[in-house]
């Protein structure tokens, strides 16, 4: 099995910055999971840390994730490294309705490689956002390299704030794995429900705290994959 990630651009939506021509943000974060497509990629009590860079200048965006941790799965063990590294175009199609467009190439160290089997590939990927009540959007990745599978999402999100600085977004998503995680294509992969209260420290600092749950689903039960809740904390600061 591969591991891909498009997540950046989804899971720190840039807040609004009218007027510029350029953006950038940064994140570090910590999660008791590292859970990726319904899956635990490390095994049972591994954390990881993750680091995300993004430059955004038009309707191009240039995005880094880092994760760094241990596993112990599968009778193997080892320090985890992973480097995903997105490119995209974002535009807008009519009213309220918006895509993306973009490739991503992902590396792994030696030790993932040969511990775990993860190969590094690149995808393609496209996402439409309706900005409008529960944000929904729905996305699909294929990979082109290591894998004959791709793996969509269906998504729905709602901030309720809590003032001018803080806030709670609620979100649910729905994954289809086409191939990825199972044999078979077309299957429901889980269900994730997440909560992440946030809180501006200042103008260009953020804190969030969340949880996350995934109900796994047909696609999850060839590899032995349950339900999981993932606690997670991290720090964001845009420019």
């Amino acid at each position: 099995m591969v591991v891909f990630s498009l997540a950046f651009g989804l899971a720190f939506p840039a807040r609004a910055q009218d007027g510029k021509a350029w953006s950038f943000e940064a994140a570090l974060d910590y999660s008791s999971v590292y859970l990726y497509r319904g899956v635990n990629l490390l095994g049972g009590g591994q954390g990881v840390f993750s680091a995300h860079a993004g430059i955004e200048r038009g309707i191009v965006s240039l995005l880094y994730d880092g994760y760094r941790g241990r596993f112990d799965k599968d009778g193997a063990s080892g320090r985890y490294d992973e480097h995903d590294v997105l490119i995209q175009a974002t535009v807008k199609l009519g009213d309220d309705v918006y895509l993306s467009l973009g490739v991503t190439g992902l590396d792994y160290g030696p030790a993932v490689t040969e511990g775990l089997g993860f190969r590094d590939t690149w995808e393609l990927g496209g996402t439409f956002t309706w900005d409008v009540f529960l944000h929904p959007t729905i996305a699909y990745s294929q990979d082109v390299a290591a894998l004959d599978g791709g793996y969509g999402t269906i998504g729905l999100e709602h901030t309720i704030g809590l003032g001018p600085k803080a806030g709670i977004d609620l979100a649910a998503s729905l994954g289809i794995d086409n191939g990825y995680n199972g044999p078979r294509k077309g299957q429901v992969n889980d269900i994730l429900l997440r909560a992440t209260g946030w809180a501006d420290l200042g103008p260009h600092v953020s804190a969030r705290l969340e949880v996350r749950y995934s109900i796994a689903g047909p696609a999850l039960g060839s590899l032995e994959q349950g339900d999981e809740t993932i606690l997670g904390a991290g720090l964001t600061a845009s420019f």
